[in-house]
């Protein structure tokens, strides 16, 4: 169906959703989500969908507009970001500004809507530089003195999460077996996914109702396969319905996991320099093996296997290896590690705590009684000549921190590096696939 037919048949059923013979406030729900599939799917130009809407919302009869506010609601939160860049332009939000300053007046319940629409608009699009107009007008009206409805809670921008077909990707050769296009092998593209393909790797036919498109309609094999696989293989794949389709990322996933596992093996046969650590008594418990629920893939499933069983080779190892002595020294008894010089003993705690209660408890008015009390200038020397300990370890503390800090700052940015790094891969990998 050509865009010219459609442009036509959405005009008809606007007007249909917005017909005088409704009754006041009752929507054709069926009709409005038929509406809102039109515009998703993109088989109507999105322009055309706002210039039809803006044309009903110029009408003289209140009714008819009441409708058409809510049918535009409908549609901003069902019709994709395509339609909402076109809702936000000033061709469109200009005329809802004429029409709330129109000098004929306005009748108060479509007042009340539109403002209370360009509000929650300007909320939802905050931060999107496509949509930053809508904020800007609201923002005028509102330093005008329009009287806006109270915000009760902010709404979520989940409130205009919809998908949509993805813009197509234009290519020389098909995207799966690289066969030139040519006048005898035409270019196809892939409604789920977008990219290019010849006839031989496009010719499966399915309903997307993910993206507002209940006909059948054309779909490369990848996406025709990912959409046919068996239930219990695909319910780790509802992500597919997202903003942008694509045929399958599982295998990234899984070479991710392997690649994971591998370094986590090669990471813990590494010893760790300089420090000695005692393996914590074990109890003799069978692992748990990973259900087929989580890791359907044998691969994947077998590499886990391996990793538990080097696991355990690892641990019987460190408890059957005793320690080593050295042969040079004499066996001499235990010495047991000095405390650090600056740690404060028991006795000290104890006497700070003590003298902190004293001073609470002395009479308030009777401060001579501090220089009377023997016990309280005693305790009082022994912690002033803790203050000189208490300087070293506040300094030591600090050091410590300080140093914590750094690694820690070094290891965040080691981490965004190696994410950077997958994404890399990712995207390669993705890209690679289709060439």
């Amino acid at each position: 169906m050509s865009w010219f037919s459609s442009g036509g048949m959405l005009d008809e059923q606007v007007e249909r959703a917005t017909s005088e013979s409704l009754p006041n406030g009752e929507i054709d729900l069926a009709l409005n989500l038929e509406i809102c599939d039109m515009i998703r799917s993109k088989s109507v130009p999105a322009k055309d969908a706002m210039r039809s809407l803006k044309k009903r919302l110029n009408h003289k009869n209140p009714n008819v507009q009441l409708l058409t506010l809510k049918l535009t609601d409908a549609c901003v939160k069902n019709g994709g970001y395509h339609f909402l860049i076109e809702i936000a332009s000033r061709e469109f939000v200009d005329n809802l500004v004429s029409i709330l300053k129109s000098p004929g007046g306005l009748n108060s319940d479509v007042k009340a809507a539109i403002l209370d629409l360009i509000q929650t608009w300007a909320s939802v699009f905050d931060g999107q530089m496509q949509l930053q107009y809508v904020g800007t007008v609201y923002k005028e009206l509102k330093s005008q003195g329009f009287d806006f409805p109270e915000e009760t809670t902010k709404v979520s921008t989940t409130f205009i999460d919809s998908s949509a077909p993805p813009d197509w990707t234009d290519s020389e050769v098909c995207m799966r077996c690289r066969t030139p296009f040519s006048f005898t092998n035409r270019k196809h593209h892939c409604r789920n996914c977008g990219n290019a393909f010849d006839q031989n790797c496009s010719s499966k036919s399915i309903p997307l109702p993910h993206l507002g498109i209940t006909q059948p309609v054309r779909v490369c094999d990848s996406c025709y396969a990912l959409k046919h696989k068996s239930p219990h293989k695909h319910h780790r794949l509802k992500s597919e319905d997202k903003k942008k389709p694509e045929a399958a990322f599982v295998d990234d996933e899984d070479d991710d996991l392997k690649r994971a596992l591998r370094m986590s093996l090669e990471e813990s046969k590494q010893p760790m320099s300089g420090y000695t650590v005692s393996p914590p008594a074990v109890q003799t418990k069978p692992a748990a093996k990973p259900s087929t629920s989580d890791y359907e893939d044998p691969d994947i499933m077998a590499a886990i296997e391996a990793s538990l069983r080097d696991m355990e080779q690892q641990k019987k190892a460190k408890e059957s290896t005793p320690a080593p002595v050295d042969e040079s020294k004499p066996a001499g008894p235990t010495v047991k590690a000095a405390p650090p010089p600056n740690q404060l003993s028991l006795k000290d705690i104890e006497n700070i705590n003590l003298f902190s209660i004293l001073v609470d408890h002395l009479p308030a008015d009777n401060p001579s009684a501090i220089l009377r009390d023997p016990k309280l200038q005693e305790l009082y020397d022994n912690v002033t000549s803790l203050r000189p300990k208490f300087s070293r370890n506040v300094v030591e503390s600090i050091g410590k921190y300080d140093t914590l800090l750094e690694m820690y700052q070094k290891l965040s940015t080691a981490m965004r590096y190696y994410d950077q790094m997958l994404e890399a891969r990712l995207g390669y990998a993705a890209y690679g696939r289709h060439y």
